[in-house]
């Protein structure tokens, strides 16, 4: 598997890159979708910083502009991301781990400043996984300030099971799917689709998109899949819930209710 994910990887930016405007707001790339337990509303980390949704539209997420490559939120009101100052800020290219306690509005950097940027972040428990687009390496964090190498795996997205933080599945830009238990080296899933974008909500609720737009849905963790529905265009990000799932592709943000089986445009289905 790590010899696939190796040889299929292209640069997470590309293939995270959305140009998408909704409701009048320039996202410019959109690489992260996550809701926020804490009011159930969704959450857009793009190339010009974090937007939430509300009655409106989307708006702005305090006052910082950064590049936000990574996003993922990992309780009521508490953000973690990693990117790219903005224009002009100054500071060090790469942001390492920021976090945020007061949802997106503001935040402090908690390790590897300068050093790492993370293409993809997701978290279960107290761990904290990070693929590092300049080592290619996927490392991991149970403090947010310690990191070791799980190995060269550049993936292209993360999902982590939600009550086994050791287990990790991993795709690259072939479309491969490896599974990954911590202690244990990372072995090919022969038997899913070709996926790109990952999202595990709950035991039973594993959601994949693959590179042309094809929406899946496994209930075993990834050992087996059904197709239930298809995005307009290609998937640039992806996040579910038991009620919502939500999907950003170049002509913008969509929702499905029905389980991935339609989609509409946000703020108007």
């Amino acid at each position: 598997m790590a010899a696939v994910l190796l040889a299929g990887c292209s640069s997470s930016e590309d293939s995270t890159a959305s140009n998408s405007a909704v409701a009048g707001v320039e996202f410019g790339h959109v690489h992260s979708l996550d809701v926020n337990p804490a009011d159930d509303r969704l959450y857009v980390a793009s190339h010009h910083g974090v937007f939430a949704l509300g009655a409106d539209g989307f708006e702005r997420v305090g006052a910082e502009s950064f590049d936000a490559m990574s996003f993922t939120i990992t309780g009521p009101d508490r953000f973690l991301m990693s990117g790219h100052p903005a224009p002009g800020a100054g500071g060090p290219a790469h942001l390492g781990l920021s976090e945020s306690t007061d949802a997106g509005r503001t935040w402090r950097s908690l390790s590897l400043e300068g050093k790492a940027d993370f293409h993809a972040l997701e978290a279960a428990g107290d761990h904290v996984y990070g693929v590092d687009s300049q080592s290619g390496r996927l490392m991991l964090t149970e403090d947010g300030r310690r990191w070791r190498s799980l190995g060269q795996l550049p993936a292209v997205d993360v999902a982590v099971h939600p009550r086994n933080p050791d287990l990790v599945l991993l795709t690259d830009a072939s479309g491969s799917l490896g599974r990954l238990q911590v202690s244990g080296p990372p072995q090919l899933v022969k038997s899913a689709p070709r996926l790109v974008l990952l999202d595990w909500d709950s035991e039973d609720l594993l959601v994949g998109a693959g590179p042309e737009g094809s929406v899946y849905r496994s209930d075993d963790g990834g050992d087996s899949w059904r197709e239930v529905g298809s995005l307009p265009d290609v998937p640039h990000a992806l996040t579910a819930t038991e009620s919502r799932w939500y999907a950003a592709t170049e002509g913008g943000v969509l929702v499905s209710t029905d389980a991935g089986a339609t989609w509409s445009e946000v703020g108007t289905g």
